[in-house]
């Protein structure tokens, strides 16, 4: 029911496959990534998706890579398998009421808090998108600090902060999905490029990532592609298949 799969690649999607909010899609690159992941696939190699974003969105980058594999929404919270139509792992009702709470707070502090989510929250706020991420993550620290009672997690990306629950997390989701494939972290890559990536990363064999990747992360990888984005993921994924399609070699 769930598929076979030898090796999986967990796949951030911001940074990564997109350059971010309202940029245009690279459909060039984005047709090159859906063109590897069938022949991937056809070895029982699978690209599965962790990305912050809500489900609607992730499922359409499903679509557009043609993949047929489980994959990780707002960052833990969920994880969804195109299969199925109720979520195959999901938060505790009662966790949204804590982040319905946090929500009206920071509204009523002038945050914009980013629809389409369920299981955390996104804030951005006027000139978030001028900012560096190192000002972001400053920014961030201080709202966690704020908001400690709530005993949330908080991180943030390039163009916002995230509220999330503990215990869900990019790690936690790919460490179920390891688990119900019955999977080594030795079996498995990962693809990311900012501090919320970072705990995904430490849990495979293979961490990778494409060129525009924070210094930070670039240390931790394995793999660094000399593209940025969609077409760094096309290299790293270029790689993984190089990689499973030499032909053995004798002494």
């Amino acid at each position: 029911m769930w598929g076979k799969m030898d090796q999986i690649i967990f796949c951030d999607i911001d940074g990564c496959l997109v350059e971010g909010q309202y940029a245009p899609f690279n459909m060039a690159g984005l047709a090159q990534v859906r063109h590897l992941c069938a022949q991937l696939a056809a070895k029982d190699i699978q690209l599965c998706l962790a990305t912050g974003r809500p489900k609607p969105y992730a499922e359409a980058m499903v679509q557009v890579l043609g993949l047929h594999t489980p994959y990780i929404c707002e960052s833990g919270a969920y994880v969804y398998h195109p299969k199925f139509a109720k979520p195959i792992l999901r938060i505790k009702d009662r966790n949204k009421e804590k982040l319905a709470k946090l929500r009206t707070l920071l509204r009523a502090a002038n945050y914009t808090i980013e629809p389409g989510f369920e299981g955390k929250l996104r804030i951005t706020w006027e000139g978030v998108s001028d900012m560096k991420e190192a000002e972001i993550a400053k920014h961030r620290e201080g709202l966690a600090a704020h908001y400690l009672a709530f005993g949330f997690k908080w991180s943030n990306s390039a163009t916002a902060v995230d509220v999330l629950l503990k215990g869900y997390s990019k790690r936690n989701a790919a460490l179920f999905l390891l688990e119900r494939y019955g999977l080594k972290p030795e079996n498995a890559y990962a693809i990311g490029d900012s501090e919320s990536d970072r705990k995904m990363l430490e849990v495979v064999e293979v961490p990778m990532c494409p060129a525009n990747a924070t210094p930070a992360i670039q240390a931790r990888c394995v793999t660094v592609a000399g593209a940025a984005g969609v077409l760094g993921v096309v290299e790293l994924l270029n790689g993984v298949l190089g990689a499973v399609s030499e032909p053995e070699t004798t002494a």
